[in-house]
């Protein structure tokens, strides 16, 4: 007989998230990639916990036997597990309704200026199928989820005008946490001895996790404290075991595991579409009065809200004349595209009889408007 007794018990779903995008014909988004932290993977040894990806998230079980009873001591029980988020697909940003890398303008400068998006169950509200949404509004980069993803080796840095004493950090719950030291303190019998020029603040003492800054009378600095080992290109999620279920927690009062289901949702970035019309025969043929209407039997958007302005006669930066026509209301960008438009115009002054099917806007090249940095457009090239 076997010395060893092999449990029987099965695995059951502790929580679920799922990513939705609005770009992917069925909503699944392959291209986020989820990785539990280094403290998250010895969580899920010491609890027997079990992570598995799927094609829409993953999946974290639990032992129905094992950890239960862990899970119901506070002081075994791990306070939240930390996933990073990093997408693989270098066109991400061109076709999601996210904010495209810029420069710093808060007054706490930090020289990496790495943003990310940071989510949990601290913020968790209903979505649209049932699942807690984990970002703070309906989609995601629609709230204030965007901290600076600070590795903790890093320093930061506050103007010498900044008294230190007038500096409150708080942590994600609010709660005020003990500034870290000054480099320049330590070993100093003056606590007022600091050094010229900016200074500095040790964030190794931290634990792992977002807080903020505050000074009086200026902006809030929002970051968040990686392991040095752990960067990642996109974001950070957090579930926190011992809130209470109707809050978006997994374990209640008692300690008994509540199953959750959460989401994340990220919608299509909407440009505007400028078809420019080249003529290839100038010297024998003339086009004239062209018109855009949606492609009868093949739109699916309801194109016929979707106006175009123009034409307007525009020089391209080869010299050659084009004919503009951009569309009033930004169209979100989609995988297989619900709108699609057709170009009827005058030829040496007689209407084609055909209408000549438009091409619809990729992903590879999006550009700013000009008008307004957070928007964009998608020039297509129709060659006539």
């Amino acid at each position: 007989m076997s010395r060893f007794r092999i449990s029987t018990a099965p695995y059951k779903k502790l929580f679920q998230v799922k990513a939705w995008h609005g770009y992917y014909r069925e909503g699944i988004c392959p291209d986020l990639v989820f990785q539990p932290s280094e403290a998250t993977l010895r969580e899920f040894r010491n609890c027997q916990l079990v992570f598995k990806s799927a094609p829409e998230g993953f999946v974290v079980f639990y032992h129905a036997d094992r950890t239960p009873p862990i899970l119901r001591v506070p002081g075994f029980r791990p306070p939240k597990l930390t996933f990073f988020i990093r997408h693989q697909n270098p066109r991400f940003l061109h076709f999601s309704d996210l904010p495209m890398p810029e420069d710093s303008e808060d007054a706490f400068p930090f020289y990496a200026n790495e943003r990310g998006y940071r989510l949990s169950n601290q913020m968790a509200h209903p979505g649209p199928e049932g699942e807690l949404l984990l970002h703070s509004g309906d989609f995601l980069g629609a709230g204030s989820d965007r901290p600076y993803l600070v590795p903790e080796r890093f320093t930061l840095p506050f103007p010498k005008d900044i008294p230190y004493n007038k500096l409150h950090l708080t942590d994600a719950w609010g709660k005020p946490v003990e500034l870290p030291p000054l480099p320049a303190l330590a070993g100093s019998e003056d606590p007022n001895a600091l050094p010229q020029g900016n200074h500095y603040l040790k964030l190794d003492t931290l634990s792992p996790g977002r807080y903020q800054l505050d000074r009086p009378g200026g902006k809030a600095f929002d970051f968040y404290v990686l392991p040095e080992q752990e960067v990642p290109a996109f974001g950070v999620i957090d579930i926190y075991l011992g809130e209470s279920p109707d809050k978006g927690g997994i374990l209640d009062k008692k300690g008994e595991i509540n199953p959750q289901d959460y989401r994340l949702q990220i919608a299509p970035r909407a440009t505007y579409w400028k078809y420019l019309l080249l003529n290839q025969r100038p010297e024998e043929v003339t086009f004239s009065d062209p018109e855009i209407s949606p492609m009868k039997l093949r739109d699916k958007g309801n194109g016929k809200k979707i106006r175009f302005k123009g034409p307007e006669t525009v020089t391209l930066r080869n010299g050659r004349q084009a004919l503009q026509m951009v569309s009033e209301t930004p169209i979100p960008l989609q995988e297989i595209a619900q709108h699609i438009f057709e170009l009827t115009l005058k030829m040496n002054g007689r209407r084609i009889r055909s209408p000549i099917k438009l091409p619809v806007p990729g992903t590879n090249l999006i550009l700013p408007t000009g008008k307004d940095p957070h928007t964009f457009c998608s020039d297509m090239y129709v060659y006539l």
